[in-house]
């Protein structure tokens, strides 16, 4: 009878370890999880010439120093002007359930003597559609951005920490993502 009690008190608690192990790595990896992937070109440095690709992680949103209600996390983007920005978007869903949303890529004007990543309004839309991802599988958009088109005025080379004037707002469903575009005149090295 002992026997029997141990092997079933043995049995209960691999069960109930188990249990939380398989909560812990559910927790961890069931959801879906956004990358943006940014491409720019005209960039120069000792080593190369051409383009720079930014990928933004998931991980980047989740940021423990940024207080959310004051100051949402937001990436900056160095961009030379009249050049083309290349915007891929990737929803990674790892849930056990289809996804769908509808998703938006647009640019808007920022206001920079309040905040730079407060928008005011909208000046064109790149990208307008809705996706569905599968169970465990991936899905992606892509949107591109002529600068030329956008009202940008003389960029002094000195001053192109300045011209903070546009932002790129990603949604989808509740989520919003955005990209600060920090334009400059001449080609420089990537920002790291």
């Amino acid at each position: 009878m002992t026997n029997k009690r141990r092997s079933l008190f043995l049995y209960l608690a691999l069960a109930c370890f188990g249990g939380i192990i398989a909560l812990l790595v559910m927790g961890g990896c069931l959801g879906i999880f956004d990358t943006i992937y940014i491409t720019t070109h005209g960039y120069t440095s000792p080593t190369t010439t051409g383009q720079q690709e930014k990928k933004v992680e998931p991980t980047f949103w989740l940021r423990p120093d940024y207080d959310w209600a004051w100051d949402p996390p937001y990436v900056v983007m160095e961009v030379v002007a009249n050049e083309k920005v290349y915007f891929r978007y990737e929803l990674d869903n790892r849930r056990l359930l289809s996804y769908a949303a509808d998703i938006e890529i647009s640019v808007w004007s920022a206001n920079m003597e309040v905040s730079p990543w407060r928008a005011q309004e909208r000046v064109l839309i790149l990208v307008s559609e809705p996706i569905v991802v599968a169970p465990l599988d991936k899905g992606q958009v892509e949107g591109v951005l002529d600068t030329s088109k956008l009202e940008l005025g003389q960029i002094a080379p000195d001053q192109y920490e300045y011209s903070m004037k546009y932002s790129v707002i990603i949604k989808h469903g509740e989520i919003e993502r955005k990209v600060l575009l920090l334009f400059t005149s001449e080609p420089r090295p990537p920002l790291e």
